[in-house]
């Protein structure tokens, strides 16, 4: 996920944000809302 992120701070056409995008949405944010979750348990 870094390695991404790393790269689309450099990507200025687009391109590799487009290929990238569908592993955004059903990789990284299913585990970002994972992670929100997990967190969560331990301030209520």
């Amino acid at each position: 996920m870094l390695k991404t992120r790393n790269h689309l701070a450099h990507d200025y056409d687009g391109t590799f944000a487009a290929e990238k995008f569908q592993d955004i949405i059903k990789v990284y944010y299913p585990l970002f809302v994972k992670l929100k979750d997990d967190i969560g348990k331990y301030y209520k």
